[in-house]
């Protein structure tokens, strides 16, 4: 009751910078769980345990 008519109707409209963000975990998530399961990571596991960074 305390808001106006349009926004008590429809979902507020969601911020591109807010789109973007969660494309960009749900990104991550995925080619995560594909490096994982491709047969490079278990060689490139054996050097480097902390694969994939974050970092550059």
């Amino acid at each position: 009751k305390d808001l106006p008519a349009c926004l008590r109707k429809e979902a507020l409209p969601i911020s591109v910078a807010a789109l973007r963000q969660e494309h960009t975990v749900k990104l991550k998530h995925r080619w995560t769980k594909r490096w994982r399961q491709s047969p490079r990571s278990r060689h490139f596991g054996a050097i480097d345990k902390s694969a994939p960074s974050t970092k550059f």
